[in-house]
């Protein structure tokens, strides 16, 4: 019968937290009225399955993760952040990069007239004024086919590929910790190369989580590898509607993953090589250089197998 979407809609304290040094800001609802809903379980799920909209790709509810992570693993104190949403439908989810929805949505909206060297300067000072994005991917999944489908802008052009939704081998274990007011349980993975310890909540009965995560009988509010150079860690939940159609790029080449990962370590190991062809007029010798000194030391990818 699809997924249900459940969140904590009574409550008596709305918050705002700043997330670090990201920004905007974000809601966090509190714990108040948590026994009240437990007896309401009938009348919220009711309630709320009637709001559902029957498109499978529309988004009803946003969840945020703060993401750090470790490039370059010789130098592991170094860490790197971003803002990460998950959009999440009946059937369908999307993951990606909030700093990239934020472009994006500023440049969608202001493509709608004709556009004038004003406008282009205007607009790209608003894009500008949002932070750039540490991950350009974008992570569908497809929960009525079983599928995910990952999408990633690289070197002017737009890739994607396929992979199997799961099941993923979850063991489930005893523990319990509250995150954000909710219980939340400990369940580990192995998952391409690395070992995984992830919780979540059984009150938010969702399947689904950040990146490719997914199939525990709850939502994954934190997740992280052994050596921590990767976590995913929740900082709000939010009731909001997206059209998860509008984040899909726009004519990517189809690959199969390892094709994928394959050429996209060819073009870090060679930026100007990857460069060749593409319309590269405003970038600066200096500039290639920087961007490879940069991937030179990104040698931490999250999946350090790829079958």
């Amino acid at each position: 019968m699809g997924r249900i979407l459940l969140w904590r809609k009574y409550c008596s304290v709305i918050c705002f937290k700043k997330l670090g040094d990201l920004s905007p800001n974000f809601l966090f609802v509190s714990n108040n009225w948590f026994l009240f809903m437990k007896f309401s379980f009938v009348f919220l799920f009711l309630g709320f399955f009637l709001t559902l909209r029957s498109a499978a790709q529309v988004a009803n509810m946003a969840v945020y993760y703060e993401v750090e992570f470790v490039t370059d693993s010789l130098n592991p104190s170094e860490k790197g952040n971003d803002l990460m949403v998950l959009w999440l439908g009946e059937n369908y989810s999307v993951f990606q990069s909030y700093f990239a929805f934020q472009r994006d949505s500023i440049i969608k909206v202001s493509s709608s007239g004709a556009p004038t060297q004003g406008n282009i300067a205007s607009v790209m000072g608003r894009v500008n004024a949002v932070r750039s994005p540490s991950f350009k991917y974008s992570i569908h999944k497809n929960f009525k086919e079983n599928q995910i489908t990952v999408f990633e802008s690289l070197f002017f052009d737009n890739y994607k590929y396929d992979q199997p939704l799961g099941p993923l081998p979850w063991e489930i274990q005893a523990e319990t910790k509250t995150i954000l007011g909710y219980k939340a349980q400990k369940a580990v993975l192995t998952y391409s190369g690395r070992n995984y310890t992830a919780w979540f909540s059984e009150e938010i009965p969702l399947n689904d989580g950040p990146y490719v995560f997914n199939g525990l009988p709850g939502l994954i509010l934190e997740i992280h590898d052994s050596q921590v150079h990767y976590s995913f860690i929740i900082k709000g939940i939010e009731k909001r509607n997206q059209s998860m159609e509008d984040l899909t790029l726009k004519n990517p080449i189809a690959l199969s993953k390892s094709a994928y990962y394959k050429a996209k370590l060819e073009m870090y190991r060679d930026v100007t090589k990857a460069l060749i062809g593409k319309p590269q007029a405003n970038v600066s010798s200096q500039n290639i250089q920087q961007v490879q000194a940069r991937y030179d030391k990104a040698n931490n990818p999250l999946e350090k197998k790829v079958n």
